[in-house]
């Protein structure tokens, strides 16, 4: 990961309570935020909260972030085309080998 990303993880309830109401102020904030600051930072976002729903699965936040990273990318039309750019091609493949593998987990229980 970068030297922008944050490695925590909440032990407790104050840091639960506090990854809580973080992700309720993205899942407003970033659906509004201008076009041309956000779609660069698409490739690492998701690349974090896959990587964070690996190391901490039960944390429902992440998903939902993750829901709604998917949401922007569908109303921007983030990965047409991405066969053109690397960066976009390898955020996809990615996501589509992690949403396999998660409804694959799913699908056992």
């Amino acid at each position: 990961m970068n030297c922008n990303s944050v490695e925590y993880i909440a032990n407790n309830s104050n840091d639960q309570e506090y990854m809580i109401r973080l992700s309720n102020f993205l899942e407003l904030f970033l659906p509004n935020c201008k076009e041309q600051l956000l779609l660069k930072w698409i490739p690492t976002f998701c690349q974090l909260l896959v990587k964070k729903s690996s190391s901490a699965p039960r944390i429902s936040k992440i998903y939902q972030l993750l829901k709604t990273m998917l949401k922007i990318c569908s109303k921007h039309k983030f990965f047409r085309n991405c066969e053109q750019e690397a960066v976009k091609q390898n955020t996809y493949n990615m996501l589509l080998t992690f949403l396999k593998e998660l409804i694959g987990k799913s699908e056992e229980f």
